[in-house]
């Protein structure tokens, strides 16, 4: 039996066989032999990458300038649906409010509605829930709630109050008083009779427009404080009324405004216009650019919705 012989290094060496990977070492035994028209390269057991290469520059200038230009187009979109520093904002915020005073009115059956006007403290166009009511005369052994208004004097010389705490009268203590809140100290000129006493509702906030809105009211010119004012019946009425200087309402209009003989007395609107303050501002007539420029809103008679006019 012919013993069998071991393959050593130099055998591996002779067949040009690296003897410690088991790969050829010679330049003929590393041909690629896969075909014939396969490339004669050497392999060193290295591999390429399949990973993607990165962006290129202009690649990237690319989608940078389509962003740019999606956002161009998305933000006037969004400050649209937002209604942010518009007169849609502001026409649904005067939505809302009206909605609001309406709602009262039904409730309580008494007329209530909002007062539009320029708040003292800001600058910016306001609007606050008011209420409306006939004052009566103040009389000794009757039950008063709070928001009653009452008047004391003559004719000629009335004052009027406003209760504030709920309490049934004594005889020799007329208001002033703990009880009762001076709307009109004196007056040498009484509110009319039949007149709608106009002040803010206890307890109620102003509500500004957007900033850059403004409003005016339209009754025989465009003015900065008006009325519109719903009936027990939730209708839009047009009704005398009077809003003392000393009242909480006009004292956001002119803090601190006294006057014995004035009043603000007018009729209540049935609509007002919104406009862009500043243009307002700059023109040259703000009357006639309200005019030319504003958007109208009319208050629906029988049910208090808006109705915007061109």
């Amino acid at each position: 039996m012919t013993p069998t012989r071991l393959t050593t290094s130099d055998d591996l060496k002779a067949t040009g066989v690296n003897p410690c990977v088991g790969r050829p070492t010679s330049a003929a035994a590393r041909v690629d032999t896969r075909g014939s028209n396969a490339s004669a390269r050497p392999t060193f057991g290295i591999r390429h990458s399949t990973l993607p290469s990165g962006f290129s520059l202009t690649e990237m200038l690319v989608v940078i300038g389509v962003m740019v230009l999606l956002i161009g187009l998305a933000v006037p979109a969004f400050r649209s649906l937002s209604g942010s520093n518009s007169i849609e904002g502001a026409s649904n915020v005067v939505s809302a409010s009206l909605a609001r005073a309406r709602a009262q009115a039904l409730g309580l059956q008494r007329p209530h509605g909002i007062a539009f006007y320029r708040d003292a403290a800001t600058g910016r166009y306001a609007m606050a829930l008011v209420e409306a009511k006939s004052p009566a005369q103040w009389t000794a052994d009757t039950t008063y709630a709070v928001g009653d208004w009452v008047y004391t004097g003559p004719s000629t010389s009335r004052a009027h109050f406003v209760c504030i705490v709920a309490h049934t009268s004594a005889v020799g203590t007329p208001p002033p008083g703990a009880n009762w809140e001076t709307v009109h100290a004196t007056a040498n000129t009484a509110i009319n009779a039949g007149d709608l006493a106009i002040d803010l509702v206890a307890g109620s906030d102003r509500l500004l427009l957007p900033t850059g809105v403004d409003a005016a009211t339209v009754s025989d010119t465009y003015r900065d404080l008006g009325v519109v004012l719903f009936d027990a019946n939730g209708a839009v009425v047009s009704s005398q009324y009077t809003i003392a200087f000393e009242s909480r309402l006009y004292q956001q209009v002119v803090p601190g405004a006294t006057g014995a003989t004035t009043f603000v007395d007018q009729v209540s609107q049935i609509g007002l216009m919104l406009f862009d303050r500043e243009l307002a501002a700059n023109a040259a007539t703000r009357a006639i650019y309200i005019q030319d420029n504003a958007t109208p809103l009319l208050v629906n008679r029988y049910n208090g919705t808006i109705v915007k006019g061109e």
